[in-house]
This record gives C-alpha cells, sequence and structure tokens, in this order.
C-alpha cells in the first residue's frame, strides 16, 4: 500500500508502533523511496493501541508548519486478532482488549483529526480509508448484539469489522448534511453564486476489505507464525 502511494507521487507520513529510528523501519523507507524516486516518505511513531500515543501523535501533526491532509487510511484493524483453537480465558480477554483499543483509536484519531479536514477548500477532494477484516458478514445475522465469550474468534472479529463499517457510514452521513460552500466554477464568471442542488460533501468515508490474506489473517488464525505466542505446528501445516 505505502509503494503504491508512492510511486503515485503521494506525500506519506506512515505510523508504526518501533521506534522510528530502528532499523526495519528505516530500511523500508529507504527502500520505498529509492524504488519510487519518491523522497515524500516518512515514518512516525505512533502505537495505535494507546489512546494516548494517538492523541500525542495527533497533536504533534495538528502543531506542524504542514496540516494538509488529503487522505486518512487506517489499516491497523485489518490484521486478524484470536486463535481458531486452543485459546485460554486470559488470551480471550486480551484478544477482545486488543480489538476495544484499536477501534478506539480508529474513532479518536477521527475525531481529532476531522477538524483540519472540515476547513479544506470544497474543491479538495479528500477520503477517509478503512481497512476491515473480511469477517464482517460473519457478524450480520445478530449484529448489534455483541458475540459472548463462548462465540469463536471470527465472529469476534466480525462484529469489530461490522462496528467499523457502520461508524464510517455514519460519518458519510454526517459529512454529507453539513452545509458546504459550492466548489468554485472554473468555466463560469459567476463563481460565487451557490448552486440550487443538494451540495455532498467533498470528504468521503468508505471501508475497504481486501479479503483473506496469508499473513494477515490465516496466520493469526491458527498460531502459524513461529514468532507468534502459542506457535502450532499443527497450524502451520495447515
Amino acid at each position: 500500500m505505502l509503494e503504491a502511494l508512492a510511486s503515485r507521487g503521494a506525500h506519506v507520513i506512515a505510523v508504526t508502533d518501533k521506534p522510528v529510528g530502528l532499523e526495519a523501519v528505516t530500511l523500508v523507507i529507504d527502500a520505498l523511496r529509492e524504488k519510487t524516486r519518491n523522497e515524500r516518505i516518512f515514518a512516525e511513531y505512533c502505537d495505535t493501541l494507546s489512546t494516548e500515543s494517538t492523541r500525542e501523535f495527533c497533536t504533534k501533526f495538528l502543531t506542524g508548519k504542514e496540516t494538509r491532509l488529503d487522505a486518512i487510511i487506517f489499516a491497523h484493524e485489518y490484521e486478524h486478532v484470536g486463535a481458531f483453537f486452543s485459546q485460554s480465558k486470559d488470551e480471550k480477554q486480551c484478544a477482545e482488549e486488543r480489538r476495544v483499543a484499536a477501534s478506539d483509536c480508529t474513532f479518536l484519531m477521527t475525531t481529532l483529526l476531522l477538524p483540519t479536514l472540515l476547513v479544506a477548500p470544497a474543491e479538495r477532494d479528500i477520503r477517509i480509508i478503512n481497512v476491515v477484516n473480511p469477517f464482517y458478514a460473519a457478524a450480520v445475522p445478530h449484529f448489534p448484539s455483541p458475540p459472548s465469550s463462548t462465540s469463536p474468534p471470527f465472529l469476534h472479529e466480525g462484529h469489530r469489522s461490522l462496528r467499523s463499517i457502520v461508524l464510517m457510514r455514519h460519518l458519510q452521513r454526517v459529512f454529507d448534511a453539513l452545509p458546504q460552500a459550492p466548489a468554485p466554477n472554473p468555466d463560469t464568471a459567476s463563481a460565487s453564486v451557490a448552486s440550487n442542488r443538494a451540495q455532498k460533501s467533498n470528504i468521503v468515508s468508505v471501508s475497504v476489505s481486501p479479503g483473506f490474506s496469508r499473513q494477515d489473517t490465516v496466520s493469526p488464525l491458527l498460531r502459524a507464525s513461529p514468532s507468534s505466542p502459542g506457535f502450532s505446528i499443527y497450524g502451520m501445516l495447515l
């Protein structure tokens, strides 16, 4: 995703929960700059499981010299949380706390950065893109009632995903309901005359599901990664 954005000339600020001076982070940034020939790729620290860290990042951005923002892409809730088998009570509780923390940070960052989006010129095309996991359909029959503690993890993930989709849809309705100044028409002299048609917001909030990923969906679900807690040889073979 970062490569696709950078190759199109975007000014990218990627957030990471690792120190920005870490070799693993600097190597990725340097490689992207060299491959895409785009020097406007930067990494900033922000732990999207911590509301305090999220607030600090947003404050730093809003008080900086450059506060133009054309898009916010939330991808931190795409990775699957919770294994399909051999989950203890503590592991289930930890997984649910992680889901809640990630969703809270999505809402908090949206709320804190919203003022700079609302004051942007009306002709600017702005996107809020929410990348969700593909289990949202599993939660449809019972939504909005939350799944029980004994429900399989894909139901919990589906509930979180669908809840996030509903949030983005609600945001869009709010944006469209706000009074918007019409964008100037360069082909007419009377650019200051408002259009009679209902104005739609220049901010578009959408949810996107990239589908199933072997690394981000299947591997955590089956405990198939050797570096993950509770590694399962059976899960890796499966």
